[in-house]
């Protein structure tokens, strides 16, 4: 397939995605002046914005690609939650698989700008594991999906699957070594026997401004970040596992598949704050590369 019949191919792909979702809720404003009472920037707030995060920031990229997305998670019965619905509802995306908790929170992180400029976060979060009875209806749930409709692919919200997606702090801190990632020859023996002791059939790890390095055990490639003007990374995580599941279920190559990934995730990088990537900027960014 050429790159425009695989982009159009998405749109027959049914994704189910499980995992933490959350609210991303931003202030804006500007910054004149030095508070009185400490010494921290006061910003006069002039505009409020609530956006889906986490795996809902999922949902909404495998939307914007003309895939369709089935959410399936747990928020809290909460007001929070109630305007989490809302969103999800004003996005057009199904409730079918979100599952209200009298025990729990819904995640929310609150991020204050200045301009363009993050001030600070402000994260509301309950980091404990579900209960036994809310696993019991989410696992339920999940086993409805999957026998009710055609499931191309899934994607976990964070991590567990074929593919594994990790950034490289993540990598660090989850293999508690420190090595030289500017080394190619060093951060593929780091891959190789972290992809043997999880039997994982492969891994792409985000670089930051590096790009992107993809390890399926037969493949193993650097792909260099394209020059942009970076404003915010919020998300671009999101993006690139939510592309890659889409070029994973279409059958493409690694390299493509890592390729295509990590052009999403640079573009939305472009953008403040959490958003999905926009399919035509995207795919005007592939024909350039005449990926196919």
């Amino acid at each position: 397939m050429n790159i425009k019949e695989i982009f159009n191919s998405f749109s027959k792909l049914n994704v189910l995605i499980i995992g933490d979702v959350m609210i991303d809720s931003y202030m804006w404003g500007n910054v004149n002046r030095i508070s009185p009472e400490a010494p921290v920037p006061v910003v006069a707030v002039s505009k409020k914005e609530n956006r889906l995060g986490g795996a809902a920031n999922v949902a909404l990229n495998i939307q914007a690609m003309g895939a369709n997305p089935l959410l399936c998670c747990v928020i809290g019965d909460d007001d929070n939650g109630k305007l989490f619905s809302v969103l999800l509802k004003k996005q057009k995306l199904s409730s079918e698989g979100i599952l209200k908790s009298k025990k729990r929170i819904t995640t929310t992180k609150t991020r204050i700008l200045g301009g363009n400029h993050q001030m600070i976060r402000v994260d509301e979060e309950d980091d404990s594991l579900i209960n036994d009875s809310d696993t019991k209806h989410l696992i339920s749930s999940v086993k409805k999906m999957i026998s009710s409709k055609k499931i191309d692919v899934i994607i976990f919200e964070d991590y567990d699957a074929t593919l594994f997606k990790p950034n490289l702090k993540e990598l660090k801190e989850g293999l508690k070594v420190d090595f030289d990632h500017m080394d190619v020859k060093t951060l593929s023996q780091v891959v190789d026997k972290f992809l043997k002791k999880q039997n994982i059939d492969s891994a792409l790890i985000t670089l930051s401004e590096r790009g992107v390095y993809i390890n399926d055990k037969k493949n193993k490639v650097l792909i260099p970040a394209h020059v942009r003007d970076i404003t915010d990374v919020s998300g671009a995580g999101d993006t690139v596992v939510s592309i890659a599941a889409l070029c994973l279920a279409s059958g493409l190559s690694s390299t493509a598949t890592a390729t295509l990934a990590n052009l999403a995730g640079g573009l939305v990088c472009e953008k403040v704050g959490v958003v999905p990537v926009n399919k035509k900027e995207l795919l005007e960014e592939a024909l350039k590369l005449k990926l196919s």
